[in-house]
């Protein structure tokens, strides 16, 4: 596993699409690009994906997209990298996260590793952050001999999509081979890096070279198929736990997490399981962080079986996409439906409508289906409606109730006891016993709420029952 980082939130917009397959983000924070809309969205995204989060830094030079080296004091300088740096903790911490590293950009990255008055500026701009911070760097650079003086904790940076000249200078952009922009050729490229420890230089020659972060420039043309690659060769795996789970299954665990790396590792073996057809195995069946593997009486010796997916785990060659889907559910919020909800809007400083809005912003990716037929584990839920399940449980809990508990949201497929904070009630059917798909959606998918009236409620209600109401759906790259 290596760590592979982008530079993002710089007006690409294909962060949704980079961020399954890295594990590292520099986000522009002003400089020469970003806002404070477009470092919310990514540090929201970011936080969805479990990726570390950095400062990228650069001049104050927009209109160059800072790419051009400026004479500033070393006043006007200084206050700028700390206040692009400062703005983004703040917004992080808005969202729970910290900091991980710095990188500065464009220009500013060229000048602190080749001017040793510029790079004394920027680390006595960086002071505040050099014990919570590693510093993004050349490992070779001046500036990470001077950080390491100071205490700076230096993480040494290459580049999959650029190529290097002899000084391991970056070769300049405006040169036609200045980019490696096939996924095959970066691929090569990281591999020389991370085996032998050198880079294959413009002129041909080898150098060596030391990496612990592979960065891929969002802007870089095939960026996506970049990472992904390296992502499929070097990315991101699991130590499983594999253990009998009775007479006639096995039990595959991730760590126990729930978040969206997992998910995708999860349905993604369970895929690889599946096109293996290994003879015995009957059914499959995933969870937040587990498969159950459900066997035959063919299959005599777990251990045997437990080699064989551990080594089809440790092979696997194809990247896995979760799906695009996006079901749109019909909830009504009237408290005679959500008897909670009064309740949990004071619990939390919020009024009614400020609770139903934050139901519905969000595109909830369904982890897993169960425990009762149908039921839905929803993730993504906003944090300000995260509240612990009741202590006593409700013995009766209707059809379509719609609930939070902790950190997740959920609708009750049928009626039965439950502990969750009652908020609404759909008036779909989520399991169709007499129908060949008895639930309409799949682990993997999502589902997005939106408000409706108590007679748009009755309607729907009367077109579930009489077989014509037809759900809808979209498809969306987020």
């Amino acid at each position: 596993m290596i760590d592979i980082n982008c530079d993002v939130g710089e007006g690409t917009g294909n962060e949704h699409l980079l961020f399954p397959y890295i594990s590292s983000c520099n986000i522009a924070c002003g400089g020469h690009a970003g806002d404070t809309e477009s470092m919310r969205s990514i540090l929201q995204l970011a936080k969805r994906h479990h990726i570390n989060v950095g400062a990228h830094p650069s001049y104050p030079d927009r209109a160059n997209f800072g790419r051009k080296s400026m004479t500033l004091s070393a006043d006007e300088l200084s206050t700028s990298i700390f206040g692009q740096i400062k703005g983004l903790q703040q917004l992080a911490h808005e969202f729970g996260l910290t900091l991980h590293h710095i990188k500065p950009h464009g220009a500013l990255y060229h000048d602190v590793c080749q001017k040793e008055e510029v790079a004394g500026i920027f680390l006595e701009a960086i002071e505040e952050f050099r014990t919570s911070c590693k510093l993004c760097v050349p490992g070779h650079s001046r500036i990470a001999q001077l950080a390491l003086d100071k205490g700076f904790d230096v993480c040494s940076e290459v580049f999959a999509d650029r190529n290097y000249n002899e000084d391991l200078s970056l070769v300049n952009r405006t040169a036609i081979d200045a980019l490696i922009t096939d996924p095959t050729v970066a691929a090569e490229h990281v591999e020389n890096m991370i085996s032998k420890k050198q880079v294959r230089t413009k002129s041909g020659k080898f150098v060596p070279i030391q990496g612990q972060t592979y960065c891929v420039h969002s802007d870089t043309k095939n960026s996506v198929d970049i990472v992904r690659h390296l992502y499929l060769k070097y990315g991101r795996t699991y130590p499983l736990t594999f253990k009998p789970f009775g007479a006639s299954a096995l039990l595959i665990e991730w760590p126990e997490q729930m978040n969206e790396s997992i998910l995708r590792d999860v349905l993604a073996f369970k895929e690889t399981i599946e096109q293996a057809a290994i003879e015995g195995i009957n059914e499959l069946v995933p969870s937040i962080h587990s498969i159950t593997v459900i066997v035959d009486s063919t299959i005599q010796d777990f251990d045997h079986l437990i080699k064989e997916l551990q080594a089809l785990y440790n092979s696997r060659s194809e990247p896995f996409e979760l799906p695009r889907t996006i079901w749109k559910v019909p909830v009504c919020y009237d408290e005679n439906f959500g008897s909670d909800i009064k309740e949990l809007a004071e619990s939390h400083s919020l009024s009614k409508e400020e609770v139903v809005q934050l139901h519905t912003k969000s595109n909830y990716r369904i982890y897993a289906i169960g425990f009762l037929p149908g039921f839905l584990y929803l993730g993504g839920l906003d944090e300000q409606l995260h509240t612990d399940r009741k202590e006593t449980p409700r013995l009766s809990v209707p059809s379509g109730a719609v609930g939070i508990g902790g950190s997740q949201t959920g609708i009750y497929p049928c009626e039965s006891p439950g502990g969750w904070h009652l908020i609404g009630n759909s008036p779909l059917n989520f399991f169709d016993q007499t129908s060949d798909q008895p639930c309409f959606a799949y682990a993997g998918e999502r589902i997005q709420f939106y408000a409706i009236s108590q007679d748009e409620y009755n309607e729907i209600k009367k077109q579930v029952e009489s077989g014509q109401y037809r759900l809808r759906k979209e498809e969306n790259d987020d």
